[in-house]
């Protein structure tokens, strides 16, 4: 729940910063690091503190919220806007998570922390492909 407030939180914050502070592949290379960094401390089987957790969401919501700020001047479109982001983020962050759960404590198939891991290894091969591209210069 922490973390979803964390980032409910951080988003709103970041739609109140200007979208021309930052360039879009600024915030891209921004989130794809964050991407490549979590899942490649989950992939490697890294335990991290609660705080750390909190810490990567906030910062995923504020570019996400600096990236994605819609136009101001209808604010029930804002309104909306956020509270979609919102239920979005609950179901990116609940969702596998209550899964993966399901697979290793109900089911007790442990291969599916290696499967999990996996996917975490994939995940941190398409960010560091995708910095690659937003790095490439035609």
């Amino acid at each position: 729940m922490r973390v979803l407030a964390a980032f409910s939180i951080a988003f709103v914050a970041g739609l109140a910063i200007p979208p021309s502070t930052f360039t879009l592949s600024t915030i891209g290379l921004c989130l794809m690091g964050l991407a490549l960094a979590a899942s490649a401390l989950v992939a490697l089987n890294a335990s991290l503190p609660a705080v750390a957790v909190v810490a990567f969401t906030a910062a995923a919501g504020l570019l996400d919220g600096i990236a994605s700020a819609p136009d101001p001047d209808h604010w029930d479109v804002v309104a909306a806007f956020v509270a979609g982001n919102v239920l979005r983020a609950a179901l990116i962050f609940s969702i596998p998570l209550v899964v993966a759960d399901w697979f290793i404590r109900e089911k007790r198939w442990q291969w599916a922390k290696i499967g999990i891991r996996m996917v975490a290894a994939w995940i941190a091969a398409i960010a560091l492909l995708m910095q690659a591209l937003i790095l490439a210069t035609p």
